[in-house]
């Protein structure tokens, strides 16, 4: 680790101006035209690394040195992620082979049935898991990923819940890994009320807000716009001869099962799962010194070190299940190493796209320095004080869709908020924390290199360009609105109830506007199908997607 520090340290940052955001436009566009995540990401490393060496004067073995520092070195500061993503796609192997995933879907659907059933309970599954969003999206996929598929709720659709709900929640509870992380760099620019400032700043966080309520709103109507639409009529509109497949097929699998699922139960899937949240708590605590005594939670979670709670929690739920399936004989201890091993393989592909995603971010932010020119960007830009929290929130959007995470994004913009308000004007600082956050969040669920966003596509085995585009639909509807909200509180100085209300009241009329304009186009094609003729009805039907 030494040794990749010390490469790094022998590059010195160049400022090349706005060359240093053509990197992750460039991923994006190409990733977009040609779905081709991993290609798309080497592309954006390689553009990012040749215009530090042209501006550096460094030669074409410098080049290659460049490349694989800045990915050795990611990779190493992000290994209890790695070896966590791992293990989690052995312990979801696992638990598949064994029959739990199977036998608590049979479970789940005695109780709950119907598509809205289904997203409400995984939208309050996911309410609850919100200390780390790796955690949440990790966990909520291995709990619903299978539910939603026997329900027939497209892939894009889970994933677009999923990962809003995960990257959103940390940002509207004051205990969190982001909390304490936030908490932390706020008291690091020298405010000594830190915690206070943070917790008041959750009160303006408009746009998790309008974005729980949007998905409340198309959970409960079962509408859809954009992409999504035409995914979730392709999930809706299985024809009954594959239905039929579908039916025959379990009853064969039910009359001649195998030996893992004639002897799986739900608890093979509850357990470990169990496990795997309270371990995740239990670590954080011991990991933050929360059992010596005399800490806050607060404070818990800021000298805790969340990646490794996570690496130790994942390593203890596959030890819980390796005691719950072997003795048992659910599987044998080669199967199940085996199966194991396969897990790991699943993951890979994740793996090396995450690898990629923080490389683009690492050239971006070390090497070319894009915090800073975008840092810049403000404080020469001489704005009018009511505009600088709406200016806020479209910089770290900015820099989290940039540099591929929302780390990354708080760490450059947190410093430079403050400095800015402590030099102007003190009561903006609020408002603008609340934007900084808001903003990274925006970028987060927006950007095709995000690593929240690589990392629930493909639990939910989501197209990552899909997701991309079947959620931006969404994310920019509500940015829209909360960048209204944080021009409402510069106007306003901050007043909570005309900027968090006044954005609400207009996702209302969006939203209510959106059912409106479906239940009229619901009664012209009821009109259209009355006056049309058999052939007609199927012609009518197909090209309204019914």
């Amino acid at each position: 680790m030494l040794l990749l520090d010390y490469d790094l340290r022998a590059y010195e940052p160049v400022d090349v101006g706005w060359l240093c955001l053509v990197p992750p436009l460039l991923t994006m566009v190409v990733a977009l035209l040609t779905k081709e995540v991993v290609i798309s990401l080497l592309l954006g490393v390689m553009v990012a690394i040749l215009i530090y060496v042209i501006k550096s004067h460094l030669s074409f073995v410098q080049m290659i040195q460049v490349f694989f520092s800045i990915l050795t070195s990611r990779a190493a500061s992000n290994m209890e992620i790695c070896l966590f993503t791992f293990l989690m796609g052995s312990l979801v192997k696992l638990m598949e082979k064994s029959g739990g995933t199977k036998a608590f879907c049979n479970w789940f659907s005695k109780f709950i049935k119907g598509r809205k059933a289904t997203l409400m309970i995984g939208m309050f599954i996911s309410s609850f898991l919100f200390l780390d969003d790796y955690f949440n999206i990790i966990t909520s996929s291995a709990i619903m990923h299978a539910v939603f598929d026997r329900n027939n709720i497209s892939r894009p659709k889970a994933a677009y819940q999923i990962h809003t709900m995960a990257s959103n929640l940390c940002i509207l509870v004051p205990i969190s890994s982001w909390a304490a992380v936030v908490i932390a760099q706020i008291e690091d620019c020298g405010i000594k009320d830190a915690f206070s400032v943070f917790s008041s700043s959750l009160s303006l966080n408009t746009y998790p807000i309008c974005c729980l309520l949007g998905i409340l709103f198309f959970n409960l109507t079962g509408i859809e716009v954009g992409g999504m639409q035409e995914y979730e009529n392709e999930a809706k509109r299985k024809s009954s001869a594959q239905k039929e497949k579908e039916i025959v097929k379990e009853t064969e699998e039910e009359l001649l099962p195998s030996e893992a699922e004639a002897s799986g139960h739900s608890y093979d899937l509850v357990l470990p799962v169990l496990a795997l949240i309270v371990c995740t708590v239990l670590y954080i605590f011991y990991l933050g010194g929360g059992f010596r005594g005399g800490k806050s939670v607060q404070q818990i979670f800021t000298d805790s070190d969340t990646a490794t709670a996570l690496l130790y929690a994942s390593f203890t739920a596959i030890l819980i299940a390796f005691l719950l399936y072997i003795p048992r004989r659910v599987m044998s201890f080669r199967v199940f190493v085996e199966e194991a091993k396969e897990g790991m393989k699943v993951m890979l592909d994740t793996l090396i796209i995450l690898v990629l995603a923080w490389t683009v971010g690492g050239v971006d932010s070390t090497l070319l320095q894009t915090g800073d020119y975008v840092g810049n960007l403000i404080t020469r830009s001489h704005l009018p004080l009511w505009i600088i929290p709406s200016v806020v929130f479209l910089v770290g959007a900015l820099l989290t869709f940039s540099l591929g995470t929302t780390w990354a994004g708080l760490s450059v913009l947190i410093p430079l908020v403050v400095s800015i308000c402590t030099k102007t004007d003190r009561t903006l600082l609020v408002p603008c924390i609340s934007a900084c956050l808001c903003g990274s969040v925006f970028g987060d669920n927006i950007s095709p290199i995000c690593d929240n966003t690589i990392l629930v596509s493909s639990c939910v085995q989501c197209n990552f360009i899909v997701h991309v585009k079947t959620e931006s639909v969404y994310a920019v509807t509500m940015a829209i609105i909360s960048f209204i909200g944080y021009l409402i509180v510069g106007f306003t100085g901050g007043n909570v109830w005309l900027s968090v209300g006044i954005p609400v009241f207009l996702e209302v009329v969006v939203l209510g506007s959106v059912a409106l304009l479906k239940r009229i186009r619901v009664i012209r094609l009821n009109r259209n199908l009355e006056n049309a003729t058999p052939k007609e009805d199927n012609l009518v039907l197909q090209i309204n997607g019914v």
